[in-house]
């Protein structure tokens, strides 16, 4: 319990002195709550971190207008123009997390950063180490990590209430299309024009929520704990004209159950369904969260109803404020948050050669108006789901059914995934 006491300084001040980083489509929902004083966060947004030529003309004015202190860059605000802050907001795209986890750290601040936390296992037990070091919060917000709903049902499972974990099972079906990849300069790729590593794929983004929900259920070191990592096995492949992947099953070993398995893509037609299936030996769990945000477990003592798992940027926010203000842990910090990227590391050092789909196993669907690209190109593949169907309810890889997705993997030790990524 040290790691958590040391990580949990409390922040005397009640109105919170933020910086928000980024104010896309993410962190403009932050920049909204920070803004708005009558939703009761008593927080003060004394500076926001924008590159300028990415940033619209429009949100410019206004932040100049509120008079809202404006820099290019972490180090601009700290050295610079000397901003004074207890904690910053990261909502940056996903190859500057680590360098701005990092800096901030280093001066002092707590930390709420979007998923994912870092590109690499290497880069998440550095950052872990500095917010020690420093006896800082460093959360990363996955939603569902927030909900009263699935740390409720985590305090059962530390109890014993339902047992031994015996399959752990995540099944995202999505579908976007080429706008979708052409939105930024970083989507659906490895590597960025700089050569920093990205790693975006549907596993470490869209899928990232429901990867680490079922890893933080089966850490067994109290709450904010996730899954010890043993092997990972992975398998890809793409339909978009991408660098990276857009599907990918998982296998994952962990000393605490032998059978997880995460299946997931980009190329599906139909309506987001992100199902899940956590089974014990007195109980499981089954839903999608997309269409129910309800957990609810059926146990040998009857249907328990753990309530919404849906958690909104606000509110997570909110509750990491507190978390300072009390001193009381976060909810979901780098310690339990790492195993996620320990699984996205070990897929790409397991799966290698990325299969791009043909033409002829695809159907091209052009985005109507209630899709989430409206006149994009949307590829998709019914064989394709069908195998992804059967991986989630079989727990296997799918050249384990004799299917193809990337060709057979190999087994990636946590050995080699603490070596990282290289080149």
């Amino acid at each position: 319990m040290d790691r958590v006491k040391k990580s949990a300084e409390r922040v005397d001040e009640v109105m919170m002195r933020v910086i928000l980083v980024g104010v896309g489509e993410r962190g403009a929902g932050y920049l909204h709550a920070l803004r708005d004083q009558s939703e009761g966060l008593d927080a003060q947004l004394v500076g926001v971190v924008q590159p300028r030529q990415d940033a619209s003309v429009e949100l410019m004015q206004q932040l100049q207008q509120a008079k809202i202190p404006l820099a290019s860059s972490l180090s601009e605000a700290f050295h610079e123009m000397g901003m004074q802050a207890d904690a910053v907001v990261l909502a940056s795209p996903l190859q500057h997390h680590f360098e701005q986890c990092y800096e901030a750290l280093s001066h002092g601040c707590h930390v709420l950063c979007e998923k994912p936390l870092a590109s690499d296992y290497v880069q998440a037990l550095t950052l872990e180490k500095l917010s020690m070091e420093k006896g800082l919060q460093l959360a990363v917000a996955y939603q569902h990590c927030y909900s009263k709903a699935l740390r409720s049902l985590k305090q059962d499972v530390l109890q014993g209430r339902y047992g031994k974990p015996i399959s752990m099972r995540a099944l995202s079906l999505t579908g976007r299309s080429d706008l979708y990849y052409q939105r930024n300069r970083w989507a659906g790729r490895f590597y960025d024009e700089e050569g920093r590593c990205i790693m975006d794929g549907v596993l470490h983004n869209e899928a990232s929520h429901s990867l680490q929900s079922l890893l933080y259920l089966l850490g067994d070191d109290g709450l904010d704990s996730a899954a010890d990592v043993e092997t990972v096995r992975g398998e890809w492949c793409r339909a978009h004209a991408i660098q990276s992947y857009d599907t990918a099953v998982v296998s994952v070993r962990t000393a605490q159950c032998p059978s997880v398995l995460m299946a997931a893509t980009h190329n599906w037609a139909g309506r987001d369904t992100h199902r899940y299936r956590y089974v014990w030996e007195h109980g499981y769990a089954e839903g999608d969260w997309s269409q129910d945000p309800r957990l609810i477990v059926h146990s040998e003592d009857g249907i328990i109803d753990y309530g919404d798992c849906a958690c909104p940027p606000r509110e997570e926010l909110q509750i990491f404020l507190d978390c300072l203000r009390s001193g009381q842990p976060v909810p979901c910090s780098v310690h339990s948050a790492k195993a996620e990227v320990a699984v996205c590391t070990g897929m790409y050092l397991s799966a290698g050669w990325i299969r791009t789909l043909p033409e002829h196993e695809l159907q091209l669907v052009r985005g109507a108006a209630h899709t989430p690209d409206e006149g994009g190109v949307f590829p998709t593949s019914p064989r394709l789901s069908a195998l992804l169907e059967l991986c989630y309810q079989k727990g296997k890889l799918p050249f384990d059914l004799g299917g193809f997705l990337g060709g057979e993997s190999k087994a990636v030790t946590m050995e080699a995934i603490l070596r990282g990524i290289e080149g």
